[in-house]
């Protein structure tokens, strides 16, 4: 298992003139590193994405469709209060700048379905028919999920409307005598007779798969998201083909919702969530040798401790699976890398609607063939041209008393920013990178200074007030947040005073009253707004004490920043 290395001997040095913590690279306040005039694009997890034309993209619930030098990401296109409009296409060549192109579908491409209520849109191509295929969930108008049907479209190009080719139940038809439930609105008055619920089986949160022959298989929730079927699909992908019977509640586990399958040299993996409304559940994974099982037990999937559940704050994603992407590079080297889609449901962090999502992005990593594993991080550089997705520069941040810089176990915005006075090397196989992480910041230039962002969180160290000796809080990125900007001042090398460019006041992991000497606020070693060597209220007869007092703030307001390498997909001090 690879183990976090702490070297602290090296130390990145800053340019004293020009104030620049990257040397010849800079980063513009959007989040795009530049490094000798080429432009390497940084995606930012947890943010309201938006096109190149500033409009707020729509891609959740969606997926991802590599179509030779292009980039399609469909989505679910919402109106304000969440209800659905259709489905979005972006195309990008990057993965960081999208282009809307058109809506493929949206809530009247039928008049017998009007309008349509579409969730968690898939799209892939069949090479057979040259023909790009939707499959989606269908519900009719309102939030009731009663009709729980599938949706079937058909496109003779990615980014072009699409035709409408179905609606329905897996297994509908009569002669399969199959029935499943179904709210009594949608279908029956009568339930007191289970002939009464409508022909065949649910189908509610659902993903596409090809296999390696061509094979087209469509996975989707039943029986009010408690089993998963993987069904496979005729050969123009248009249908279920009913010959094949699936196997019943293939995975053997309770209470499974947003599918996302994918294979990786000859083993099948499925990654799903739990059910818990709009709030968000710890997701797992689970493997296989054949499509239709036998398939493993169920196995964390990311930064959780196994014990989570939608209450908790310390699952640093907070999102739903959407989807797994494969990057294939496009220099024809063969590379490429498995890169998770998931969404921050506006309801689960405080949006109004499901209109207020956000997304997250990270790598999947293959320990073994049936180990693997993905971390948030709240920035990724991805190289489209090589297949592989890298990280911006990040650094560790500790003072002349060997203070860090951290981030408290939880997202909450708000929470005190805290300092710790050593970094973690925990290697647990469910947190092995949340825990360095946690310590690790990125410098997201602004038109005037920096913010200061957490890996782990995505959180920014932002002023309280405008008064000195008030405790740092970890907030959302907000480009309008004046107390989040900050700029450096260089000391004597390698070190650097943080001042808050509103109220210029300092840094620092203490402050010194007149009578007092505050370090925690609710038991939290907290970081404070100081000035440098604070003496208001500090008389002549006591100048000997105040200086004494001020010569030991001033360190603590001294800063170094440790360059965080990740070669390797490592996380180590070098």
């Amino acid at each position: 298992m690879k183990r976090f290395l702490f070297a602290l001997t090296a130390i990145f040095v800053f340019t004293a003139a020009s104030c620049s913590m990257l040397g010849n690279e800079v980063e513009d306040p959007s989040g795009t590193m530049i490094t000798s005039t080429k432009q390497k694009n940084v995606i930012t997890n947890g943010i309201r994405t938006v096109d190149v034309d500033g409009n707020t993209m729509f891609g959740s619930g969606g997926c991802m469709l590599q179509v030779g030098k292009y980039f399609y990401w469909y989505g679910e296109h919402r109106y304000g209060n969440g209800n659905a409009i259709g489905v979005s296409c972006y195309r990008s060549t990057d993965l960081v700048n999208w282009e809307w192109r058109c809506d493929i579908v949206d809530e009247n491409i039928d008049p017998q379905l009007n309008p349509v209520f579409i969730e968690r849109p898939k799209v892939i191509y069949n090479a057979k028919t040259n023909k790009y295929v939707m499959w989606a969930h269908r519900e009719g108008v309102g939030w009731n999920y009663g009709m729980a049907e599938f949706i079937v479209a058909v496109g003779d190009a990615p980014d072009e409307p699409f035709e409408f080719v179905k609606s329905g139940r897996p297994f509908d038809d009569p002669k399969f005598n199959v029935h499943d439930n179904g709210y009594t609105a949608d279908y029956s008055e009568d339930t007191s007779n289970y002939e009464n619920m409508p022909y065949g089986f649910m189908s509610r949160d659902c993903t596409l798969f090809v296999d390696d022959d061509g094979t087209a298989y469509f996975a989707s929730s039943y029986r009010e998201n408690t089993q998963m079927h993987i069904y496979r699909l005729t050969e123009d992908y248009l249908d279920i083909d009913t010959t094949y019977w699936p196997t019943d509640d293939v995975l053997h586990v309770n209470q499974r919702e947003a599918p996302c399958l994918f294979k990786k040299d000859g083993v099948y993996y499925m990654v799903c969530s739990g059910t818990d409304g709009w709030n968000i559940t710890p997701s797992n994974y689970q493997y296989a040798y054949d499509i239709q099982g036998p398939w493993s037990g169920v196995y964390d999937f990311g930064d959780t401790d196994g014990s989570g559940n939608s209450g908790k704050l310390d699952h640093a994603d907070r999102s739903q699976p959407a989807y797994v992407f494969e990057l294939k590079a496009t220099d024809g080297s063969g590379n490429s890398t498995f890169m998770y889609m998931g969404d921050k449901w506006g309801p689960a962090f405080g949006g109004s609607s499901t209109y207020d999502s956000q997304f997250v992005w990270s790598v999947i990593e293959f320990n073994s063939p049936t180990d693997l594993y993905t971390a948030y991080s709240e920035a990724l550089v991805p190289d489209v041209e090589k297949g592989t997705i890298g990280y911006p520069q990040y650094y560790y941040i500790q003072n002349k008393y060997g203070h860090y810089l951290t981030q408290a176990t939880n997202v909450q915005a708000g929470q005190v920013a805290s300092w710790s006075s050593t970094v973690t090397t925990t290697d647990n196989s469910s947190t092995k990178y949340r825990d360095p992480y946690l310590y690790q910041w990125r410098f997201v230039p602004t038109a005037t200074g920096y913010q200061i962002v957490n890996r782990w969180s995505g959180l920014a160290i932002t002023a309280s007030s405008d008064e000195s000796l008030t405790a740092m809080t970890l907030n959302g990125r907000s480009d309008e947040n004046k107390y989040q900007i900050w700029k450096l001042n260089s000391l004597q090398s390698p070190y650097y005073s943080i001042q808050n460019v509103n109220n210029n006041y300092y840094l620092s992991t203490i402050v010194f009253t007149t009578h007092q000497t505050f370090e925690q606020v609710n038991g939290v070693n907290a970081l404070w707004l100081t000035s440098w060597g604070y003496r208001v209220g500090w008389t002549s007869s006591t100048l000997g004490e105040a200086n004494k007092r001020a010569n030991d703030i001033i360190p603590r307001q001294s800063w170094r920043f440790i360059p965080v390498s990740t070669s390797d997909n490592m996380s180590m001090v070098n």
